[in-house]
């Protein structure tokens, strides 16, 4: 075998202890999971002590490959150590190191050493390529941690929450659980199936109006995201009405729900969309605005309005206007990176309709600082502050990608196809402004759309 060692370092803005206990709680492996290559975890035992093991698969393209690791040295607030037992690499040990820099500063180390299948040739074939993707990912398990460390350690002498979040297993709810519980938050699910033991679940099923009441006493806050995603069929008249009362029968169930508790939340953050202010082609939105016409502007007011009982309550509610979500996860961008990667992107229509748009992080990191800012309530509108015309969005992704973008889609093509959801999700415009989000000083990890996108897709 030829071994190669891997090492990097850098500073943490929390203390390592802080840094230690990230670490070690349940998430850690998703949260560090880059974007591009994203895991599945088959099963992982708790903690990082000696013997744990975790069974993964890494998805890289079609392919989702088999990785095993066992943990063998554990030295609480300083290190541990796991290796691979079964997967891609001949051998493969990592030792991730905490050192302390003073009470609100640390080093993190990651000491990786390892060898290809093959022997010499083995790394003369793919010696270099893995060594440019160890630093790639390694950069961002580093960037992703200060990130989080931030985040978490921004609101100093606030205690960790009780949270029940629906929706969990969508695209969004499958990043914010890991974020959160790796703050050190305990993090409920609701589930229209028999909860499974030991996994914090809370049965509820809004189709028949049932939901285990006694199960959310005491929580400290609500994170509200299910619905029916308004993309997976064509919009017939049934489809439609699973839509609405996807949203409205649970937003109900659910409020009506926590209004009656004797120890109610303090907060619900309750989804809904930018879809509420309609087609506006280049009118600036914020949420002083009133809704807009068609199908996704009636979906949303419904949404909102079913969250009645909440707003006349003293529970905090905020409705978050959610913008386009980007992540290669689900969602637009992952519809849209493949046909990019091949040379086939192009604008969709005139290009001019613009997309108000919002990176997964950014995402859970306003949910994150609404939980924690007592004085908002209300709709906010969670998208960049800088939206894009579709024109524009196709030359930054086609650029990242090195490769032209030309093939255009007619309007009449897009109608043509896919009807009144071509009309309002595809060429529909809506130019939205996080104005609540900017003036009470949230910062935006991703502001710009090429930042965003290089981090996601690891350009």
């Amino acid at each position: 075998m030829v071994f190669q060692r891997f090492v990097k370092k850098s500073q943490m803005p929390a203390s390592a202890k802080d840094l230690f206990a990230w670490h070690e709680r349940p998430g850690a492996i998703e949260r560090l999971s880059p974007l591009w290559t994203p895991v599945t975890v088959r099963s992982s035992d708790p903690g990082i002590g000696v013997g744990s093991r975790a069974d993964i698969r890494i998805h890289l393209g079609p392919l989702r490959i088999p990785w095993k690791a066992e943990h063998i040295a554990y030295q609480s607030g300083v290190c541990f150590t796991d290796r691979q037992t079964f997967g891609p690499f001949a051998m493969w040990r990592h030792t991730h190191e905490t050192l302390s820099l003073g009470p609100a500063e640390s080093w993190l180390v990651d000491d990786i050493t390892y060898a290809l299948p093959g022997g010499r040739l083995g790394d003369l074939l793919a010696g270099y390529a893995i060594e440019k993707n160890l630093a790639r990912m390694f950069d961002y398990r580093h960037r992703v941690t200060a990130r989080d460390l931030s985040r978490h350690l921004s609101v100093p002498g606030k205690p960790k929450l009780r949270i029940v979040i629906t929706g969990a297993s969508g695209v969004v709810g499958k990043a914010l659980v890991p974020f959160l519980t790796t703050g050190g938050h305990t993090v409920y699910t609701l589930v229209r199936r028999k909860p499974a033991a030991d996994h914090n679940e809370i049965y509820w099923h809004p189709g028949t109006g049932e939901i285990d009441a006694a199960a959310l006493e005491g929580m400290d806050a609500v994170i509200h995201l299910a619905g029916e995603n308004i993309l997976q069929h064509p919009w017939t008249p049934a489809v439609k009405k699973r839509i609405v009362e996807s949203r409205t029968h649970g937003t109900r169930l659910l409020s009506e729900c926590l209004v009656r508790l004797k120890q109610p939340p303090k907060v619900v953050l309750s989804a809904s969309a930018i879809g509420y202010y309609g087609d506006r082609k280049d009118a600036v939105m914020t949420e002083a605005d009133a809704s807009g016409t068609g199908f996704i502007s009636h979906v949303c007011q419904g949404w909102e309005s079913a969250a009645k009982a909440l707003v006349d309550s003293e529970i905090r509610t905020v409705f978050m206007r959610i913008g386009v979500v980007l992540t290669p996860a689900g969602g637009a961008l992952a519809r849209m990176a493949p046909r990019f990667r091949m040379g086939l992107g192009g604008r969709l229509g005139s290009g001019a309709q613009y997309l108000s748009w919002v990176s997964i992080e950014d995402l859970i990191g306003s949910m994150h600082y609404l939980l924690f800012t007592d004085h908002i309530h209300g709709p906010v509108n969670i998208v960049s502050p800088h939206p894009v015309t579709d024109r524009t969005f196709t030359k930054i992704l086609a650029h990242l990608y090195k490769l032209p973008a030309v093939c255009h889609v007619p309007e009449h093509l897009i109608r043509r196809l896919f009807g009144e959801m071509g009309e309002e999700v595809v060429l529909s415009s809506t130019r939205v402004r996080p104005k609540r989000l900017m003036e009470s000083g949230y910062r935006f990890t991703h502001a710009f759309l090429s930042d965003a996108l290089k981090e996601m897709l690891g350009c």
